[in-house]
């Protein structure tokens, strides 16, 4: 796969609805025809932030490997953080492209 244009990246509504990254480069342009203009910001929120959310769920999710068997866990909450740590390990495998 090859690699995306480096963020950070801009939202300009007022010019056209253009996503630009660094020295103006358009990155996408976004007509917004009836729909949410909110949603160019969200996408460059997104994008703008993946990079950290996937470090820092990485991170987490070897901290709870190495830490697992040492958490004083109850009966009733285990399950939970089990459905959760599955539910992140599944959200980083689509992050990267490993599932759709």
């Amino acid at each position: 796969m090859r690699e995306h244009t480096p963020t950070p990246w801009r939202w300009l509504p007022e010019e056209g609805q253009f996503i630009v990254a660094a020295k103006d480069l358009i990155v996408a342009e976004i007509p917004c025809q009836g729909c949410n203009p909110a949603d160019g910001e969200f996408i460059v929120r997104a994008c703008n932030s993946f990079d950290d959310l996937l470090a820092a769920a990485k991170a987490f999710l070897s901290w709870a490997d190495d830490c697992w068997d040492s958490w004083a866990i109850n009966d009733r909450d285990t399950p939970k953080a089990k459905a959760d740590y599955e539910a992140a390990k599944a959200a980083i495998a689509r992050a990267e492209a490993k599932q759709p």
